[in-house]
């Protein structure tokens, strides 16, 4: 009994230094990766001949805010944050009208090119042309320079496209687009007036789960670890 004490102790002690240990060296490590971004930080609020001369290493010396001011009085930093709001404001739209409206055509069993297109959509994922012949093919379409360059390769996401069609596919069945049919509804107001209130439904119902989860996810990890060690 006293040696599996003395055993138990001792492993105990040894988990103890393993783990000061290994907080010691991933804390190093944390300040080896963050110092550059602070060395930054402090350079920017210190005297510029304080910087030249080295002396700058942990704490700043000689105010100076002189380059934030040149920097907040720059146009062009103005005019970055437009474009980027710009862009994913306009390419979010295009995507979701391309992929939305694509993955119900896709999604429909009437359509005659259905498993053919599919195809070509699902060969897209695996194999691309890459940068130059993107490139040469904006070229060609008189794109270059313009804000649709940016936009339209990357309209539609392969993989986003094939989910939607799935969930399409497998919540809307065609009985009720035949039905629709019927009251005599044609293909665009079946889409606006059935599939999209629909689609927006899914969405709203997964959204608590989406806000919950990065706070239960841990346990989802250890159930699995648990699970998973046997003995």
């Amino acid at each position: 009994m006293q040696s599996e004490s003395w055993a138990r102790k001792s492993k105990i002690q040894g988990d103890f230094r393993f783990d000061v240990v290994n907080m010691i060296v991933l804390g190093l490590i944390t300040l080896l990766f963050f110092y550059p971004m602070y060395l930054c930080l402090i350079s920017a609020v210190s005297s510029p001949e304080e910087v030249y001369a080295g002396r700058v290493l942990l704490l700043p010396k000689g105010f100076n805010s002189e380059g934030f001011q040149r920097v907040i009085e720059n146009d062009s930093l103005w005019r970055g944050y437009l474009n980027t709001i710009f862009y994913t404001v306009l390419g979010t739209c295009i995507n979701l009208a391309l992929t939305m409206t694509g993955a119900f055509v896709l999604s429909r069993r009437t359509f005659a090119l259905r498993t053919p297109l599919n195809w070509m959509v699902l060969f897209t994922m695996f194999f691309g042309g890459g940068m130059i012949p993107t490139y040469l093919l904006v070229k060609d379409l008189k794109l270059l320079n313009t804000v649709w360059s940016l936009v339209l390769p990357g309209a539609i996401s392969t993989w986003n496209l094939i989910i939607t069609r799935t969930f399409l596919a497998t919540s809307i069945p065609n009985e009720l687009q035949e039905a629709a049919y019927i009251d005599g509804c044609n293909n665009i107001r079946f889409f606006l007036r059935i599939v999209l209130p629909n689609a927006t439904t899914i969405i709203a119902g997964t959204l608590p789960l989406l806000i919950v989860f990065p706070f239960v996810e841990k346990y989802f990890v250890k159930g699995v670890m648990i699970g998973s060690v046997k003995g």
